[in-house]
């Protein structure tokens, strides 16, 4: 089976970590896979983890990946491969389109990796992005929640799920990065792994921790556009000190190997990747009680309802008091992280691309 991942770039999401993770892995099983991105530009650590599990990519530096002339350059692509995975908007409009003019009979499958997106809540925008699912022959949903939503905008289209998967060595042989450069010594420290945009809602949990006392410090992991308004909401809050913004990072494992607690208060989410790997980093994950998160998260962790500062900051100051509570949670979410493999990810994409070059 040869198969083509495309994606926008490889930077740090959710999305890009799935092509990154899942493609390595698929590699290690003996499967021919390449990676191509739109832009590989600020991608350069990534595209060398993918070139020494022998893995090629194709980097089409676009500077504009929304340039419908990326169709011209992916057609010379298309009949090499029995299938072509595609990963969020554009790179998935170009792959179908190129697919259709290759004439050729190459599988299109396309990940969902939100419940939502803009494209659904634009009349015109709407027929195109329904006419374009039609040329995908398999769609895969990150999560029920996920699924659930995307049937109903595609009028009962059906997708299959195939949760989010993590590399448990990585996380459980980390060594917890030592943060008194960061932090005072003695201090609880709370982290989020997410880019600032505004579907994550980091000013909740600024928020939150605004009505501890000083000994608890926030750790914010990531970039986005909405960096700076946190940054601002921070010193606004007079918490400056105590809110530390690492930027992206390679060393996420051995951070939440440091840390007390995992916190995610997103607006929605799909899945919540960032919530898997707190807990198979053996820390207590509190998240928002939005579908495809809280599925993840709820009766191992803690959920609160998003938006709501006063519960998630009584959460925290309840667990960070509690050594008894705080022990049986994380055993909770230890246990609770094993479901999401990254090899029992890998066997149900295996049989899916199967099943697909079969029919």
């Amino acid at each position: 089976m040869s198969l083509l991942q495309v994606v926008n770039n490889l930077k740090y999401g959710g999305a890009e970590k799935l092509v990154l993770d899942l493609s390595i892995s698929l590699a290690d099983r003996g499967q021919e896979v390449e990676v191509m991105l739109l832009n590989g530009l600020g991608c350069e650590e990534r595209i060398s983890m993918l070139e020494k599990a022998g893995i090629t990519v194709h980097d089409l530096k676009q500077s504009n990946i929304y340039n419908p002339a990326i169709v011209f350059k992916l057609l010379r692509f298309v009949k090499k491969f029995e299938i072509i995975h595609a990963h969020l908007f554009p790179s998935f409009y170009w792959v179908v389109i190129a697919n259709f003019f290759s004439f050729s009979n190459t599988k299109v499958v396309v990940t969902e990796h939100s419940p939502d997106n803009n494209r659904r809540n634009n009349r015109f925008v709407k027929l195109v992005d329904r006419f374009m699912y039609r040329g995908v022959d398999r769609i895969i949903s990150i999560s029920n929640g996920v699924q659930q939503s995307l049937e109903r905008y595609l009028k009962n289209r059906q997708s299959i799920v195939i949760d989010n998967g993590v590399d448990f060595a990585v996380y459980q042989q980390a060594q917890a990065l030592r943060l008194g450069n960061i932090v005072p010594k003695g201090a609880i420290v709370i982290c989020q792994v997410a880019s600032f945009r505004s579907a994550k809602d980091q000013d909740t949990l600024i928020k939150a921790v605004a009505k501890l006392s000083g000994e608890f410090h926030l750790l914010l992991v990531g970039e986005g556009p909405r960096k700076h308004q946190c940054q601002n909401l921070s010193l606004e809050l007079g918490i400056s000190n105590r809110v530390h913004f690492l930027g992206n990072r390679t060393d996420v494992p051995s951070i939440l190997k440091a840390v007390d607690l995992v916190v995610l208060s997103s607006h929605y989410e799909g899945f919540g990747l960032a919530a898997v790997e707190g807990m198979a980093a053996g820390r207590v994950v509190i998240a928002s009680n939005v579908e495809g998160l809280a599925d993840v998260v709820r009766g191992a962790g803690l959920v609160f309802e998003k938006q709501d500062a006063t519960v998630l900051s009584n959460w925290i100051l309840r667990i960070s008091r509690n050594r008894r509570l705080r022990a049986r949670l994380e055993n909770r979410c230890f246990v609770r992280s094993k479901n999401y493999d990254i090899e029992v990810m890998t066997d149900k994409y295996v049989e899916a691309y199967t099943n697909l070059t079969r029919e």
